[in-house]
């Protein structure tokens, strides 16, 4: 099929002198990391550099973290596993792209709670038109500034949080 989810341990080395690697999560506007630690984030993104970026943004962040080359592999563990607490989706991927499996997780009954933050480098309005009509909760341009993105995905849980009953 595709890649099987990965953990903290990188496959590929990744240069990480261009990662700022201490983050303050309490000046970044980010969760309380006892909440943190018990959200699971699913990644998908079929660029390695990109998917590894994340990655490390969100584990210094205290997310747990299960990451995909393609929306098809997010499918297949979703069939298998528990409900994720986020879902950040590149647009572009091979076999299912991020705005088709955005609709496909808002169309199932037991995953249209979950967020989904759209990561992408394109930033025109037909873009951010399609992620809309996605139902994407929110669309996050690349390059990711660290800070702002664990902000944004405090944020999401933080409201996900509010809506559960």
């Amino acid at each position: 099929m595709g890649e099987k989810p990965t953990d903290t341990s990188f496959d590929t080395p990744l240069d990480t002198s261009v990662l700022d690697t201490s983050v303050d999560i309490s000046e970044s506007g980010g969760s309380d990391v006892s909440d943190a630690m018990q959200s699971t984030v699913v990644v998908a993104d079929d660029e390695l550099a990109h998917r590894k970026m994340i990655e490390l943004a969100l584990h210094a962040g205290d997310y747990q973290v299960r990451t995909f080359e393609n929306g098809q592999d997010v499918l297949d563990y979703l069939a298998a596993h528990y409900k994720p607490s986020l879902f950040v989706l590149d647009i572009n991927m091979p076999f299912l792209d991020g705005l088709e499996l955005c609709t496909k997780i808002k169309q199932d009954p037991e995953l249209a709670d979950v967020p989904v933050m759209i990561v992408s480098a394109l930033k025109d309005d037909k873009t951010k038109r399609e992620a809309r009509e996605a139902a994407a909760d929110l669309v996050f341009e690349k390059p990711i500034d660290r800070q702002e993105f664990l902000t944004a995905v405090s944020m999401l849980l933080r409201q996900a949080e509010k809506l559960e009953p």
